[in-house]
């Protein structure tokens, strides 16, 4: 799992509102959706997880706003992380393929 330590707040912030689209893509949470955040949070030592989406979720309104924030988001190694980190993401939590909801190709896309 990637190392989140050299994320500065706001690419952190960016990375919780990220793992939340995957996990409120179908408009359910699911219990195995939980267990890999919970994992996943862990595992990345992402203890102000918390903090950085309720951060994440006043500053973003829309998806205009999402794209804005993603730009801003230049490095090469955060954007490769936040990447990784969500595609283990979906697949630890067993959401099914066409869950690459449409944020996600958008910010591949972008980020190409």
């Amino acid at each position: 799992m990637t190392n989140i330590n050299f994320m500065t707040h706001e690419e952190k912030v960016f990375l919780a509102g990220c793992i939340e689209t995957i996990i409120v893509f179908d408009g359910s949470i699911e219990e195995n959706e939980l267990d890999s955040l919970d994992k996943i949070l862990d595992e990345l030592e992402f203890g102000d997880f918390d903090y950085c989406l309720s951060e994440f979720e006043s500053q973003i309104k829309d998806s205009d706003t999402f794209f804005e924030k993603a730009e801003v988001i230049t490095k090469p190694e955060v954007r490769e992380a936040i990447m990784q980190i969500i595609d283990e993401f979906v697949l630890s939590s067993e959401i099914p393929g066409e869950a690459d909801v449409s944020a996600v190709k958008r910010l591949k896309k972008l980020w190409e």
